[in-house]
């Protein structure tokens, strides 16, 4: 049987923000020798593809200036006080290569209904992600039009976590639309969120 809350609260020790922040700190790491049981990868990809996941694209400019863009395996809000976002990159990703120095801004979209074709673009591997994807420049990246929501960010921190690494995003502001419909992914489909009626 699980303590009250208010019991837990008294035995929870009184910790400041910045004591906080250096604790955290302390227990990031990488550690090889934690065991990593092999789970069968399709099994796992199929588990996996029963969540359903909001459409996500991160884009910011790259090192040479060019855009760069990527849909992260797994993007949501960590803190509400403080605001920050996270996003995971495939360790090769070019994106997260773009992400590498603190402080560097980038912009995570909400995607909407009617931008199936675009987050597919910005999925795959091609050298030309952003053809025929509407964009306007922002000293953030390029900004996608038309979508459902946009989060300017600026990287906080990185942390690794096995083949992916995690992107930590301070927001810096917030761009909603309120109209359009959110973009989901289930079942390696597309859909838009049903609009109530």
């Amino acid at each position: 049987m699980s303590p009250p809350a208010d019991a837990l609260r008294s035995i929870e020790p009184q910790v400041e923000p910045e004591q906080m922040s250096m604790r955290v700190a302390n227990v990031i790491h990488d550690d090889p020798a934690v065991s990593m049981p092999r789970i069968d990868e399709g099994a796992n990809k199929a588990a996996l593809a029963e969540f359903p996941a909001a459409v996500i694209v991160v884009t910011c400019w790259g090192n040479n200036g060019a855009p760069v863009g990527a849909t992260p395996s797994s993007c949501g809000s960590l803190s509400i006080n403080s605001p920050l976002m996270f996003a995971a990159f495939d360790r090769g990703s070019a994106t997260l290569k773009a992400l590498s120095t603190p402080g560097k801004r980038f912009l995570i979209h909400l995607m909407s209904e009617g931008q199936e074709r675009a987050a597919l673009m910005l999925a795959s591997k091609g050298p030309d992600k952003f053809h025929q994807v509407v964009c306007r420049q922002t000293r953030y990246g390029p900004q996608i039009a038309n979508c459902a929501q946009v989060f300017p960010c600026a990287v906080q921190a990185l942390v690794p976590a096995g083949d992916h690494v995690i992107v930590t995003g301070a927001v810096h502001g917030l761009e909603e639309d309120g109209i359009r419909q959110p973009l989901l992914h289930h079942r390696r489909e597309l859909y838009a969120v049903p609009a109530r009626a």
